[in-house]
């Protein structure tokens, strides 16, 4: 789940969530579905982006479903990036790791590097 509220009085401008996705998944951007505020989505590479008419000071909440398509190891945590489209100085920005990427090992990818027990 993504969740974001604007932390300033009021509300802000039209803004956008930009979601990296992990190497080995593949997002759902339907999954999202219907949001409050939500005006568009759109896939940009290996990230979502998430465009909203304006955040106020109420959480915003949303799943984004993925696919795992490929064994990865040693991932690098992934970010989520919020900020006003008009002013994009208002910004934040947090760090994930899946729990399934976060205790995967080589042997998880290749059988032949692993010894059998």
């Amino acid at each position: 789940m993504t969740c974001t509220k604007w932390l300033k009085v009021g509300s802000s401008g039209m803004t956008v969530m930009e979601i990296s996705i992990p190497s080995g998944f593949d997002p759902d951007v339907i999954s999202i579905g219907n949001v409050a505020g939500l005006k568009r989505v759109e896939r940009r590479g290996r990230n979502v982006v998430v465009y909203f008419d304006e955040i106020g000071t109420t959480s915003i909440c949303f799943d984004l479903l993925s696919t795992r398509t490929g064994m990865v190891t040693n991932n690098q945590p992934s970010y989520v990036t919020v900020y006003d489209y008009y002013q994009p100085n208002n910004q934040g920005i947090a760090f994930y790791e899946t729990r399934s990427l976060k205790k995967a090992t080589i042997c998880d990818v290749c059988d032949k590097c692993c010894p059998k027990v």
